[in-house]
């Protein structure tokens, strides 16, 4: 039996790393050791203690930011003649800049945020040993707009196990109306730049991925944002809130959770 490759996931949003780790273990199952950091310090002390296959770095986090962890990393690897560890940079940037940010840090690929299953296969083939891949199942079809909140349907789409859906379900609805809250709180007060940051991590949520009619509205406010155009930006986000509204209501319905 192939002997797992060992994978590492920097992000300091909850629902990224779930999301992005079910994706994985849906392509390759048993073959691969999935381990995650919040941080770019925590990614810093599980690589001088272990050796990765592969690093997914966030590039938008507080604190150290994918870029200066990958710097470090690269710094870390000269100094203690460790192998070079490929490191694919995680952006909600266009292609273009997602790539110039990832190769001024040393960073060897990048995936642009929301991640479609196919490209990340075609990654893990380039950058991993070959292994016996999981078996493959029937692609499902997104779902049609009749059943836009078909939340079964469209983890399916996206490639997720039946068994990590109540858990993604639960970490969406806790985490994207604090989001919401907070945004709406920081345009109430000008903070332009502070809503900038926090529009970016909304518009990268793995919840875009998994429901596309979140994606529009969610990038048409950040760039109202960008522009520092707070009125535009106020309406975008009411228009975001109520196009995410039903699917919150929906996975709540369908998990039986409760609102927070």
């Amino acid at each position: 039996m192939d002997k797992p490759s060992r994978i590492l996931i920097v992000d300091d949003n909850p629902t990224n790393l779930k999301v992005l780790r079910s994706m994985l273990g849906a392509l390759r199952a048993s073959n691969l050791e999935v381990d995650a950091a919040a941080t770019g310090d925590d990614a810093l002390n599980l690589i001088s203690g272990h050796r990765y296959a592969l690093v997914f770095m966030d590039c938008h986090m507080p604190g150290l930011s994918g870029s200066q962890t990958a710097e470090l990393i690269r710094a870390q690897e000269q100094q203690l003649l460790f192998a070079h560890t490929p490191i694919i940079a995680l952006t909600a940037h266009a292609p273009d800049e997602g790539e110039a940010a990832a190769a001024a840090a040393g960073m060897d690929g990048f995936l642009t945020k929301p991640i479609d299953m196919e490209t990340l296969r075609i990654l893990l083939e380039r950058w991993l040993p070959a292994q016996s891949a999981a078996p493959e199942e029937a692609p499902v079809s997104a779902p049609e707009d009749a059943d836009a909140y078909d939340v079964t349907k469209a983890m399916n789409a996206l490639g997720l196990p039946e068994e990590t859906h109540q858990e993604v379900a639960e970490v969406i609805v806790e985490e994207i109306p604090t989001m919401l809250m907070t945004l709406h709180t920081l345009l109430d007060h000008g903070r332009m730049q502070e809503a900038r940051e926090q529009s970016h991590i909304l518009k990268g949520s793995m919840a875009n991925a998994i429901f596309p009619q979140l994606r529009e509205p969610a990038e048409s406010m950040h760039l109202h944002i960008r522009a520092k155009d707070a009125k535009q930006s106020l309406a975008g986000l009411a228009r975001l809130q109520k196009a995410y509204q039903p699917i919150l209501d929906m996975l709540i319905a369908r998990y039986g959770l409760r609102p927070h």
